[in-house]
């Protein structure tokens, strides 16, 4: 069996693959039917945006991306903060990102800010894994 590293991140559904036992234990499975032992990581945070504008009003610290400094949110800079943290032979090689709603029924649900804001935390989030 091949060992696959895989880090779940994103809002909403990411979180509940990475603590709901049958979820758990189903996305195991479905990745051992393909000889891959699965071990996961964890960079999830439930009702979160991409963009700063968009942060839930009871939680304006919960965005990925500033995109009025055209840099790193508050929860990219704790994901990237994660990542260091894990020896380099384990970090893994796959992210499956998952955003939810937050960004579509908030006041700025603009499509193409938010595609540049996701390319921009996925690709800082791919240049520290290695």
């Amino acid at each position: 069996m091949t060992a696959l590293n895989l880090l779940i991140a994103g809002q909403s559904f990411a979180g509940f693959l990475v603590t709901d036992p049958v979820a758990k234990a189903a996305l195991k499975e479905a990745f051992n039917r393909f000889d891959l032992d699965l071990t996961v990581y964890s960079s999830t945070y439930d009702g979160s945006s991409i963009l700063k504008a968009n942060a839930p009003a009871a939680h304006p610290t919960w965005y990925w991306w500033n995109e009025d400094t055209d840099s790193a949110g508050p929860l990219l800079t704790s994901t990237m903060a994660y990542i260091g943290t894990i020896p380099v032979a384990s970090r893994p090689r796959r992210v499956l990102w998952l955003q939810g709603e937050g960004d579509s029924v908030r006041p700025n649900p603009d499509p193409d800010l938010f595609k540049a804001g996701t390319t921009s935390v996925l690709n800082a989030i791919k240049a520290a894994l290695g």
